[in-house]
C-alpha cells in the first residue's frame, strides 16, 4: 500500500517538522547555536594584556620564582612548555593549561608558575577592558 501526499500537504509537513526540530533543542543550548562568541574572549586586542611592571617586572618574577623541577634536572630533561590562559578583565589569570606534551613535571611546574603570577594589566578592545586569550612559553634549559 502506498500513500501519496498532495503538494500543499508536503510543504506544510516540511514547515511543521522544521519548527519542531528547533523546539526539541533544550533552551540552555540554544545560545551555543548563534554566530556570536558568547565567551567574551578576544583574540586580537587593540592593547595586549601584559605583566605588571612590564618586561623588567616579568624578569624579576622569573628570577625569584623559577625553580627547575628536580626530577627533570636529574634526568636532563629540557623543553619549552606552551601555557594557554585567559587574562580576565580584573587581571586574574584563569583557564591555565599546558598545550603541548614535553614532560609531566615540566608541564605541571609551568602551569603552577603561571597560576602563581600576580594580576596582569588586562587587554583592551575598542576602548573597553576585555578578556584575552594568551599563550606564554616557559622554557626549561639546563646549563651544560
Amino acid at each position: 500500500m502506498s500513500f501519496k501526499l498532495s503538494k500543499k500537504a508536503t510543504i506544510l509537513l516540511l514547515l511543521l517538522s522544521s519548527l519542531n526540530i528547533d523546539a526539541q533543542i533544550p533552551h540552555q543550548f540554544k545560545s551555543l547555536l548563534c554566530d556570536v562568541d558568547t565567551t567574551g574572549l578576544v583574540f586580537k586586542p587593540d592593547v595586549k594584556p601584559h605583566f605588571k611592571g612590564g618586561y623588567s617586572g616579568l624578569v624579576n618574577y622569573y628570577t625569584h620564582n623559577f625553580r627547575y623541577p628536580e626530577k627533570a634536572r636529574y634526568y636532563g630533561i629540557e623543553g619549552d612548555v606552551k601555557v594557554l590562559f585567559v587574562v580576565e578583565k580584573d587581571g586574574h589569570l584563569t583557564s591555565i593549561k599546558a598545550t603541548n606534551k614535553v614532560n609531566k613535571e615540566l608541564e605541571e611546574f609551568a602551569v603552577e608558575f603561571i597560576k602563581n603570577m600576580p594580576r596582569w594589566v588586562p587587554g583592551e578592545k575598542n576602548d573597553s577592558i576585555v578578556r584575552v586569550l594568551n599563550v606564554k612559553t616557559v622554557s626549561f634549559k639546563l646549563r651544560h
